[in-house]
């Protein structure tokens, strides 16, 4: 077991936890559009146009009306068709977004993750005289850490497999070479304990010390190989 290991894998399987429950922002929201639109309306009818949000973005719409108020919808491309053909505008179309009798309005919205095409109707109240309506458009488009599903489960896989690794993998044992005893010095007498001779050789019976060439030893009287 490596408990290094474990603790790295520990952490890393609590950062993708954070991040798969928590995705934060990682900068603020970047304007991808940012511009304002002047729209005509004729008594008694409508005009509308369309603004396309990807995902992870956000719209955020203000309209001033004069001389009068405008009826104001806000409705998807299928919705729109429906309306447009059938020439009655739907009450629940968008409903948080939508108002009536505006003059002055702002509203935000988002989509998550898909992308959306929505349309801004404008419809007269008044039968006798024109009226202007300046939008105001802003996208925002938001950039998140994290965000995609793919990279916290990532982190996830990673933790739990350090985890395991480190749960089986088995520590090297270092095993230290003996150490070797020291080496008794050859020969005998006072010469082998001392380590050897002082020079020349020693007798092979009695240790003394017999100078090279010397066919005795002085001591004990023995012939020397």
């Amino acid at each position: 077991m490596n408990l290094r290991v474990i603790v790295l894998g520990v952490l890393i399987l609590a950062i993708g936890v954070l991040f798969f429950l928590y995705p934060t922002v990682m900068t603020p929201p970047v304007h991808a559009s940012d511009h304002s639109k002047l729209v005509r309306v004729a008594p008694g009818n409508y005009s509308y146009f369309q603004a396309t949000l990807s995902p992870q973005q956000t719209l955020t719409v203000s309209i001033s009306s004069s001389p009068q108020a405008v009826d104001f919808f806000v409705m998807n491309s299928s919705e729109f068709a429906t309306w447009n053909s059938r020439g009655n505008p739907p009450a629940d179309v968008y409903p948080q977004y939508s108002k009536l009798n505006a003059t002055n309005y702002s509203f935000t919205t988002s989509t998550a993750s898909k992308a959306e095409n929505l349309t801004l109707v404008f419809l007269s109240r008044s039968l006798s005289a024109p009226n202007n309506v300046l939008v105001h458009l802003v996208i925002d488009t938001q950039t998140t850490f994290l965000q995609a599903n793919e990279v916290p489960i990532l982190i996830l896989v990673c933790g739990i497999a350090l985890i395991l690794f480190g749960a089986t993998r088995k520590d090297k044992v270092v095993v230290e070479p003996a150490e070797e005893a020291p080496s008794q010095p050859s020969g005998g007498g006072l010469a082998g304990l001392l380590g050897g001779s002082f020079g020349g050789r020693t007798c092979r019976y009695c240790g003394a010390s017999v100078e090279e060439g010397a066919a005795f030893c002085p001591s004990c009287k023995r012939s020397q190989p």
